[in-house]
């Protein structure tokens, strides 16, 4: 048995931010049409998805991707569910990005104080060319965490590498980044965007 289920919907404007990665979609109204396939099948293999972050600094307890970890718990009686943490790994200098240079003046390289960790600017995590390789083919759901408006950009990069990898994988971002620029996760190339708690969210979909 197999069944197709399709719609579209509009998404509210824009979220006016400085967008980089979308410079054109700032205050836009949205139509995202969005297609669902469902199998006879109610067991599903999800992917849960932790971005790697781009910042001037990182700490221990962002490290734990703490609300993928109780939506997996949430789900795997159900469904084959892994977690993959593309927030470990090395940390690589990059250059900071235009829309925060303005910043750069405020951290001096003799500062000596805790602020000191603030000196560079850094991807922690896997870099783009290695993330494609890392994501599972197979899935059907990839879950996406997006905690943050500041992340976003990173969040979107991994959208978009899963929507080239799998077209007909069903694409979930959440998190409040994600629910206040929805309409770029949309363009971007996910199915939906949860808002609120993503343990019952889920479950619904």
């Amino acid at each position: 048995m197999f069944c197709l289920i399709s719609g579209s919907f509009l998404q509210f404007y824009g979220c006016g931010i400085n967008n980089r990665r979308f410079p054109d979609m700032t205050g836009a109204l949205l139509s995202c049409k969005f297609t669902l396939y469902i199998t006879d099948s109610d067991m599903f293999d999800i992917c849960l998805i932790q971005p790697p972050i781009e910042d001037f600094y990182r700490t221990a307890i962002r490290n734990i991707p703490l609300g993928l970890l109780s939506l997996g718990a949430s789900l795997k009686d159900a469904h084959n569910v892994r977690l993959l943490d593309l927030r470990r790994g090395e940390s690589r200098r990059m250059e900071i990005p235009e829309d925060l240079r303005d910043v750069k003046k405020y951290y001096r390289s003799e500062d000596a104080s805790p602020f000191a960790l603030y000196k560079h600017f850094s991807r922690f995590g896997l870099r783009s060319e290695d993330i494609a390789a890392a994501i599972p083919a197979h899935c059907d759901i990839f879950l996406i965490s997006a905690l943050f408006s500041t992340y976003i950009y990173e969040a979107l990069e991994i959208v978009e590498i899963v929507r080239h990898k799998n077209s007909k994988a069903i694409i979930i971002a959440g998190g409040s980044g994600a629910m206040f620029h929805a309409e770029l996760f949309f363009l971007a190339g996910c199915n939906f965007v949860i808002r609120g708690e993503g343990e019952a969210a889920c479950k619904r979909l």
